[in-house]
């Protein structure tokens, strides 16, 4: 999926650029892109109107209400099966 930012102003392109240096030394994926290299990634973008991009292609969005269900799905697989007589397996 990834994710792309794109920078009108040098200003936001040059304080974007320091924060990619930091994600790259965290071991992101990010990358800064020319306004062409963005357009190739995303042609709706206007490459004349923008000074360049950054993009992570392991950047992604989920839904807090999936994520959360998913979770308690898991846990509910990973709990012991109830026995009718002595309640949860290990209970005493």
């Amino acid at each position: 999926m990834g994710c792309i930012k794109i920078f009108f102003t040098l200003e936001d392109l040059e304080e974007r650029r320091q924060l990619v240096t930091r994600q790259q030394a965290d071991g992101l994926s990010t990358r800064m892109l020319s306004p062409q290299e963005a357009c190739e990634i995303e042609p709706a973008i206007p490459a004349s109107q923008i000074v360049g991009a950054a993009f992570c292609a392991d950047d992604g969005i989920c839904s807090p209400g999936k994520v959360c269900a998913a979770f308690v799905s898991a846990a509910v697989r990973m709990v012991p099966r109830a026995d009718a007589r002595r309640g949860l397996q290990g209970s005493k």
